[in-house]
């Protein structure tokens, strides 16, 4: 799924995973490998949930905006898991990290963003103010 530009798991590869999870030939033993009786396991993509920043920054230029997307949408993928939240102190560390910037205000989000169990937090559209 890393060569998708979608890397959200569709009705297929949901069915894949837990086919495989269900019961497989172990490739070394040539046994049938699987999920051990009496255990439970559910299989589900989990459904993006975007967060639209809103940004002013100084200078506002393509390069600077494109190294801020870039920086955040790196955050996003290194610290953003299921279930999880997000501070608006992350985002800040990443535009801080930018350099070129002379000033800069995060003005979205102001409080913590939080995800279902089922949910993704994912890098939706900047704002630039």
């Amino acid at each position: 799924m890393d060569n998708r530009s979608n890397i959200f798991p569709q009705p297929a590869d949901v069915e894949r995973v837990a086919d495989y999870i269900a019961g497989h030939t172990d490739p070394i033993t040539g046994l049938i490998v699987g999920q051990p009786d009496g255990v439970n396991v559910t299989v589900f993509a989990p459904k993006a949930k975007p967060v639209n920043p809103r940004i002013y920054i100084s200078p506002k230029t393509a390069e600077l905006k494109q190294a801020i997307t870039h920086a955040i949408n790196t955050m996003f993928f290194n610290e953003v898991t299921p279930g999880g939240a997000l501070a608006t102190s992350r985002i800040i560390r990443a535009v801080a990290g930018v350099t070129g910037l002379d000033d800069f205000e995060v003005r979205f989000p102001t409080e913590i963003q939080r995800s279902e169990n089922t949910e993704l937090l994912t890098p939706g559209t900047i704002e630039w103010l």
